[in-house]
């Protein structure tokens, strides 16, 4: 059943739709994007020379208003069988993770509940007895719609593998 409403989860996840509406291009042959792939509402060949001043590190053109935003998840690891208590926290740009909607995870872990401070959001996640040797990905939605994906960022190992989530806090802390 766990399997089925995490299956029904992803695949709503899945549905989309585009709608937008064309309301300076009439007639056969118009196109509505220019030719730097830009939607033609206005005339932007102005802003085009502009367009090369602001190449961002990832080679993006253009404004871009959307801030980088990366997550980090720990701990990394856990066991089958095992109830842990995870931490999401920013590592690269600014977010109030306070703005957090929901989240997801997706693979043989399940969210207990979760909680988000400003800097933090902890969450309660068990592993099933069973649960397939496999990565988990997570995905933290925000309140404005962005949708953050951590791929792979846990790893279910068997039991007493020296892998549980507590093994890798611990070791974590020693290092300190």
């Amino acid at each position: 059943m766990r399997v089925f409403t995490i299956l029904s989860f992803a695949l709503i996840s899945l549905n989309g739709c585009i709608i937008y509406e064309d309301t300076h291009c009439r007639g056969e042959g118009c196109d509505p994007f220019d030719d730097d792939g830009d939607w033609d509402d206005v005339d932007d060949d102005a802003d085009d020379a502009d367009d090369a001043t602001d190449d961002d590190d990832d080679g993006a053109s253009g404004d871009n208003d959307i801030p980088d935003l990366s997550l980090g998840f720990f701990p990394s690891q856990a066991e089958q069988g095992e109830t842990f208590l995870a931490s999401i926290t920013v590592t690269e740009g600014e977010q109030d993770l306070t703005a957090v909607s929901e989240i997801r995870l997706y693979g043989p872990a399940e969210l207990i509940t979760w909680g988000a401070r400003r800097g933090e959001i902890t969450a309660a996640i068990t592993v099933a007895d069973d649960a397939a040797l496999t990565e988990v990905d997570v995905v933290v939605v925000l309140d404005d719609g962005r949708a953050e994906l951590l791929p792979a960022a846990l790893t279910i190992f068997p039991v007493g593998s020296g892998n549980a989530a507590d093994d890798w806090a611990e070791s974590a802390r020693d290092c300190e």
